[in-house]
């Protein structure tokens, strides 16, 4: 009796090590798996590739439009692989201040254009200080933008093909950059 009861206590012991076990790979799978960017191919991807591709330094709320929730889903995944790659080269934080825009949020602000570059997820807002523009400006020209509205709180990037490039604009004034001082950087 007391070797069945020892046996029988083994297997239990057993089978909840296998269980416990089990579950942790599947927890440690998936947490992998939220990491990695899967390759953008026809068969993963919607027309910008946003399915497949998860940016390493953003979440794509960062760049919904105030006004529709999930709507960051809208930008393009060429002007997101390009701000993952330039928050990675800068070595500090990029905080959105705005993706995405619908029209309808556009159209309330102020100094807004009717064709910006945000209504086709091509742009972004980061926000800057004097201490990080020069670090994110060199990231951000390093990486192939080539559009860059720069004000005193933050700095418009975007790579429309549709609009002048290289080009460098200010809020109100571009506070003495140039495409030139910003390739040297």
């Amino acid at each position: 009796m007391w070797i069945l009861g020892t046996f029988s206590g083994l297997v239990i012991g057993f089978i909840i090590w296998l269980f416990v076990k089990a579950k942790k790979a599947k927890a440690a799978n998936a947490k992998q798996a939220a990491k990695e960017v899967i390759p953008v191919t026809e068969e993963t991807s919607d027309s910008r590739g946003l399915e497949a591709y998860l940016p390493k330094n953003f979440k794509i709320s960062e760049f919904d439009s105030p006004d529709v929730k999930g709507s960051g889903k809208n930008m393009q995944l060429s002007t997101l692989k390009m701000l993952d790659q330039a928050r990675d080269k800068a070595g500090i934080p990029f905080k959105i201040n705005s993706g995405y825009r619908t029209a309808a949020k556009n159209a309330s602000l102020k100094n807004s254009v009717k064709n910006s570059s945000h209504l086709v997820g091509l742009a972004a807002d980061i926000a800057c200080t004097p201490h990080t523009r020069d670090k994110m400006l060199k990231s951000l020209y390093a990486v192939g933008f080539r559009r860059f509205g720069i004000g005193n709180t933050y700095i418009h990037v975007d790579n429309d093909s549709s609009k002048p490039s290289p080009s460098v604009w200010g809020y109100p004034n571009a506070l003495g950059y140039t495409i030139t001082k910003i390739e040297a950087l």
